[in-house]
């Protein structure tokens, strides 16, 4: 069954559905399930960029802990996100790019936020994507 409208690109349908859960866990507040299920997505396939960059996702600052200070874990599952990009789709893409430049690892370059929201208005889940364009953006 699946829970989420999204096609993130994996060979390995344990991959997905542990992605999946990971989402599901973080949009409960249950960070630390949520960074569990994103790394054994990430175990289960080891080149899903978008599995690394949950787990970035999920170790960052949000509403609860925003004044998180080691991002060192976060900054290595970004730039492992960025190493597996290649196959990513766009959108991927931006989403990763967005999170680089959220910690640092990437410049802040005007284009990432922009082109985040660009292609935040595509696909069911599109509001999500704006926040996340917005918190880069700041």
């Amino acid at each position: 069954m699946m829970l989420i409208a999204a096609s993130w690109p994996s060979k390995s349908e344990a991959a997905r559905r542990l992605f999946q859960q990971g989402v599901l866990q973080a949009y409960a507040f249950n960070e630390r399930e949520a960074v569990r299920q994103f790394k054994a997505a990430l175990a289960a396939d080891p080149a899903c960029a978008m599995c690394g960059w949950g787990v970035a996702w999920q170790l960052g600052p949000n509403i609860n802990m925003p004044d998180r200070d080691d991002l060192k874990e976060a900054r290595q599952y970004v730039v492992h996100a960025q190493r597996h990009a290649d196959a990513a789709t766009a959108r991927e893409r931006g989403l990763i790019d967005a999170m680089a430049v959220r910690y640092g690892v990437a410049e802040r370059r005007r284009c990432v936020p922009w082109q985040q929201r660009r292609q935040a208005h595509r696909g069911p889940d599109g509001h999500r994507l704006r926040r996340q364009a917005a918190r880069a953006a700041a």
